[in-house]
């Protein structure tokens, strides 16, 4: 094994092989680390590293690091005051940023993985998977790719690939092919665009989502939508042991409460529409001029101004207040006459 020192300004090229290291204190490193090891200690630089098969790259607090491709078997550990940018992680390879430390432009392709325990900025997942535990923004996910997030996340964007939120999500934008679970945590100000989609569970809150013209958003059992937004060919589906609250349909928009799913404070607008299957509950909803409610479940202090409250076969309302509009139930719905 072989030590090589890189001490303030000084520049140094080389490969590292069988178990050698390269110690860069105040110096600048450009490096191949093929079973070797690279230690960036404080005011040290690296650039365009590369880290192979059991090598690894070690940044310490003062220390940057730029450009570096770890590929499989290699790892990059960012410590606690230490910088890493543009980083390139490749199948089997792991970048592992520890509390304190900061990463920022760091892409993970299919088969790699990002451990951001600090600070993460501008992440980019091409088919490689990252676990966030602290304060991630600007993270992309792309096909293939997926992310948890158990920390905060701010504006996030998901092209075809996957985020799991069970910390705290703001201002996530899902697109075509591409998913958010809401799992124990609060998102805030999704946008679901056309061909995604937003899944609310257990313990999971969504608040102010915005749902446009093919996204879909599902609230299943133990999880709360809160001030969700559909557009016209958006929808919404509240299953068993779900709820939403204060939704507002907008033209062309669908929200559909299922059995054992719970609305309440629903807004209908003209054009849009929400029923209420067989054991689905709504209460208070608000259907303006143009609204549909079509009831087969349960519906509590709906206020009809000037919409359509269709009550079905099997359907209950109670405390209705008709402003304006019509409050329909079809013949199949009364009971037969007495002969």
């Amino acid at each position: 094994m072989t030590t090589y020192i890189v001490s303030a300004d000084v520049t140094s090229t080389g490969v590292l092989d069988h178990y050698d290291e390269m110690l860069v204190s105040g110096g600048t490193a450009n490096a191949t680390a093929d079973n070797g090891d690279v230690f960036v200690y404080s005011g040290g630089r690296t650039s365009d590293t590369t880290v192979y098969a059991d090598g690894q790259e070690q940044v310490s607090a003062g220390a940057t690091a730029t450009g570096t491709k770890v590929v499989a078997g290699s790892f990059q550990f960012v410590f606690v005051g230490g910088r890493a940018s543009g980083t390139n992680v490749n199948a089997g390879g792991q970048e592992v940023v520890s509390a304190g430390g900061t990463a920022s432009g760091t892409t993970v392709l299919s088969g790699g993985y990002a451990d951001l325990v600090g600070t993460a900025a501008g992440t980019t997942l091409s088919g490689g998977g990252a676990y966030l535990a602290a304060t991630a923004s600007d993270t992309t996910v792309l096909s293939g790719g997926n992310v948890y997030v158990a920390g905060t996340a701010s504006d996030t964007t998901a092209n075809a690939g996957t985020v799991t939120i069970a910390g705290t999500a703001s201002a996530t934008t899902v697109n075509s092919g591409g998913a958010e679970t809401v799992a124990g945590c609060v998102t805030i100000a999704t946008t679901v665009n056309s061909g995604g989609t937003e899944i609310v569970s257990a313990a999971g809150t969504a608040s102010s989502t915005t749902v446009k013209s093919g996204a879909t958003v599902a609230v299943s059992s133990g999880g709360t939508a809160i001030g969700m937004t559909l557009s016209a060919g958006g929808s919404a589906g509240v299953s068993a042991g779900g709820t939403a609250i204060a939704t507002t349909v907008k033209s062309g928009g669908v929200e559909t409460v299922w059995s054992g799913g719970t609305d309440s404070n629903t807004t209908v607008s003209s054009g849009g529409t929400e029923t209420v299957s067989s054991g689905g509950t709504a209460v208070a909803a608000a259907v303006s001029a143009g609204g549909t409610l079509d009831v087969y479940g349960t519906a509590g202090s709906t206020t009809l101004s000037g919409g359509a409250l269709w009550v079905q076969s099997g359907g209950v309302i109670s405390g209705a207040t008709v402003n304006s509009g019509r409050l329909l139930c079809p013949l199949a719905a009364w009971p037969a006459a007495p002969r």
